[in-house]
């Protein structure tokens, strides 16, 4: 055979596999619950398997990663809680809808989850609270209102002691790693806000400050120690910021305020490096149904998009740092959306969520101020109800209530715009129509090649057979 003909058939065969082996790819049933990957902002779907499947007799959150996050949940609406009083006690009316709602999201938490007997008392004593508070509220009566939020805020402070003192050490070694690994991030990037809006007051004459800001890098450096070394890339970044961590202490213990300032600025830029870290490998990790994901997940999507509200009109004002800083919650939003196998209850709101999105995160590349500023109020009109269906569905997401349809979804993450860090082009899924003509067209071209294939080697073994004489 000449040396053409055979390189030739080479091709052709090679061309024959490849396509053999890609028309399999798309045309093969289901895989097994393996989840999902993406990789470079592409989604490969696969079928997960319900998050509640083995949760469904429980009334209520056991796991430890679920337990974390609730205490997450239940902090933060508290502290919500307290700013709302504030307001109304200043004279805003309209603060009352918004403690009421914190209120409700409290007794949400505290009915669903069975915390630990050293937290249990405390947790009562909430429950006891908010059957005070709640018709407080309903009929704007302040003074009542006000002893019901000091015991929910004192009751909070106690659990929190408990619960970074003891409770976490306990349970380290029994925690799912990837879950893990988002609720610790999570904690140690409200933990740093809380002493940077802490040193904040400080600075304009709050004494109090330094000491609750000392207390809570105390709490950092508890948590530093719970994040799972699955991942190397975040455990590095975490180390960084670990080291930053003896000089903060210090600063607040010589109540040295621009000390206390400037290491504070070193512990956040190792908390934005984290940040990426955390994002680039939530993009390349399976897909996670178990329940805690998907609520940390929320929580964290809820958290961009929160700032999002805060970083597009900074920008439209003329703050250009705040551009990078909503294009990266952009970016996040979608990671998020991608990473978690979300439950039908939730689903419908997160695909206008995803889907008013693209507006925005063209106009901010565009620069248009004024796309940017008329696709803001959609983002944040869906943003509500994504909450209002996580709190309205909360069991089903915490994995001890049956979803209405049963099942995970397995093809929201397809069905939605996947961006990856480079602030690139969207890339839909293409439709169905559309797939199922590109098997077609690839079959076709396989049994081509193939008969190429065939006919060539017919034809060179022709030529090498000896002539007739």
């Amino acid at each position: 055979m000449k040396a053409p003909d055979r390189l030739v058939r080479y091709v052709v065969v090679l061309c024959a596999l490849f396509l053999s082996v890609l028309l399999g790819k798309c045309v093969q049933s289901p895989p097994m619950p393996t989840n999902m990957s993406s990789h470079a902002g592409m989604v490969t779907p696969t079928a997960p398997a319900p998050a509640n499947a083995s949760n469904t007799s429980k009334d209520k959150v056991t796991s430890p990663d679920s337990i974390h996050l609730a205490f997450l949940e239940l902090t933060s609406n508290i502290s919500d809680l307290q700013s709302n009083l504030a307001k109304w006690r200043a004279g805003d009316q309209s603060a009352i809808a918004l403690a009421q709602t914190n209120a409700n999201r409290i007794k949400v938490v505290i009915d669903r989850v069975e915390w630990p007997v050293a937290i249990e008392s405390n947790t009562s004593k909430i429950k006891d609270a908010l059957a005070i508070l709640l018709p407080a509220l309903q009929s704007r009566d302040l003074a009542s209102a006000e002893p019901a939020v000091q015991i929910i805020r004192d009751s909070s402070e106690a659990i929190t002691n408990v619960f970074y003192s003891t409770w976490l050490a306990s349970v380290k070694e029994s925690r799912s790693a990837p879950a893990a690994t988002q609720i610790v991030y999570l904690d140690l990037l409200f933990k740093i806000r809380e002493i940077e809006t802490l040193i904040g007051k400080w600075s304009k004459g709050d004494q109090d400050s330094p000491i609750i800001a000392r207390t809570k890098t105390n709490q950092l450096s508890v948590l530093t120690q719970q994040m799972p070394s699955m991942a190397m890339v975040i455990v590095l970044q975490v180390r960084s910021l670990e080291r930053g961590l003896p000089m903060l202490k210090a600063s607040l213990d010589a109540r040295n305020l621009a000390a206390s300032q400037q290491a504070l600025k070193g512990v956040n830029n190792s908390l934005h490096d984290l940040g990426h870290a955390f994002y680039v490998w939530a993009q390349s990790a399976p897909v996670d149904n178990s329940p805690a994901t998907v609520q940390a997940s929320y929580f964290d999507l809820a958290r961009n998009l929160t700032d999002l509200r805060t970083n597009v009109p900074a920008w439209i004002k003329g703050d250009e740092a705040s551009l990078n800083l909503a294009q990266e919650n952009l970016d996040n939003a979608s990671v998020l959306i991608a990473h978690a196998a979300w439950a039908n209850a939730i689903k419908p709101s997160l695909v206008k969520t995803q889907s008013s999105l693209t507006p925005l995160i063209q106009a901010l590349a565009l620069k248009d101020k004024t796309l940017a500023q008329r696709s803001l109020q959609p983002v944040l009109d869906n943003s509500n109800e994504v909450t209002s269906a996580y709190y309205g569905n909360w069991g089903v997401l915490a994995g001890i209530d049956s979803d209405t349809q049963a099942t995970q979804s397995s093809t929201l993450a397809t069905s939605l715009v996947v961006r990856s860090h480079t602030h690139g082009v969207v890339l839909p899924d293409p439709p169905d129509w559309l797939k199922t003509w590109m098997v077609g067209v690839l079959l076709i071209v396989n049994v081509i090649v193939i008969g190429v294939a065939g006919f060539l080697k017919s034809t060179t073994a022709k030529k090498r057979m000896p002539k007739q004489v």
